[in-house]
């Protein structure tokens, strides 16, 4: 079900951005994470996906990619 919800925002990083922060809030961390990666592949430079990305990453204990994604965004 949560692989249909990403299929659409797929086509519109922002989309997949904000659904990102939805899944994030409902503490569904992986969904978030794949839901920001979709919009990292449309746009891999942009701040606010980095750093969307690097709080997920943190948040899954993932502390090497969450300071990757950071530097990243500035």
């Amino acid at each position: 079900q949560k692989h249909l919800l990403l299929a659409q925002p797929a086509l519109n990083p922002d989309a997949a951005y904000y659904l990102s922060l939805l899944y994030e809030t409902s503490g569904e961390l992986v969904a978030a994470s794949d839901a920001i990666q979709l919009a990292l592949d449309s746009q891999p430079e942009d701040a606010d996906y980095l750093n969307q990305s690097a709080c997920i990453a943190s948040r899954l204990g993932r502390f090497a990619e969450a300071l990757d994604q950071s530097g990243r965004a500035y």
